[in-house]
């Protein structure tokens, strides 16, 4: 009797493994044909830096704008992109061309100080995009590069190559090397059409390659490019997973 009765326990808890097995496997072949795979596409860019203004192109836009796309087998919906610098790096890096002092170059209480502009940070963190649906060809969305973020490389460009001096009668002001401008971050957190949520971890640098400077009229151009790295900590896989109930 003890023995049929371990045997049809046995049997209960095979068959219950079995069963969660089979729920899980339709689980993930679920996912997998909906799952949405966003990229966000690395471009060249061009600035012109005349008489005091900039003017930017970054591919076929006119602004600092970078095409974000859906290379998965189903949309993606409710997409929040949140913009992250490291914000001591980025005050270092311009400051480092500043020895004197001469510029107000600052964060505080969450608003980037950068000479004679103000930017909010908290207005220009986030970015949504209800649904992006799977790519056909031309369906792309844009996104905006942080004003913020464009305004300190402009900064960088003007005090590390446009405006630095080649001598000076001054020790303080030495020759310096360049550091490179700290790249942004982005959090990219979406849903598939089931409810599973999914977050991708992306990095974006601004380098540029070329500084032209022919006459006043036409003033600096600087060509570069703007890369995009999938940021992939160590063992994990570059999606994130939360799914809901099978």
């Amino acid at each position: 009797m003890e023995l049929a009765t371990i045997i049809t326990a046995f049997a209960a808890l095979i068959t219950g493994i079995t069963s969660l097995c089979i729920v899980m496997e339709m689980k993930r072949q679920r996912i997998a044909i909906s799952k949405p795979v966003i990229k966000l596409i690395a471009n060249n860019f061009e600035a012109v830096f005349c008489k005091g203004t900039w003017t930017w192109r970054v591919g076929n836009d006119n602004f600092a704008k970078l095409s974000i796309f859906n290379f998965g087998a189903g949309p993606a919906i409710n997409i929040i992109v949140k913009w992250e610098v490291d914000k001591t790096k980025l005050i270092k890096t311009l400051k480092h061309f500043d020895p004197c002092n001469q510029l107000k170059i600052e964060w505080k209480n969450d608003v980037f100080i950068c000479d004679n502009s103000a930017h909010f940070i908290k207005n220009q963190r986030l970015q949504r995009i209800e649904a992006l649906p799977i790519y056909q060809g031309s369906n792309n969305k844009k996104l905006q590069i942080p004003f913020y973020y464009i305004t300190g490389f402009e900064k960088y460009m003007q005090v590390a190559f446009i405006n630095r001096p080649e001598k000076s009668d001054d020790d303080v002001i030495q020759e310096r090397k360049v550091p490179d401008y700290p790249p942004i971050k982005l959090t990219v957190s979406y849903e598939d059409i089931n409810g599973n949520k999914m977050t991708q971890r992306i990095i974006l640098k601004l380098s540029p390659s070329l500084v032209l400077h022919r006459n006043d009229d036409e003033g600096y151009r600087i060509s570069g490019d703007i890369e995009v790295i999938d940021d992939v900590e160590q063992g994990a896989s570059p999606d994130r997973y939360s799914a809901g109930a099978p």
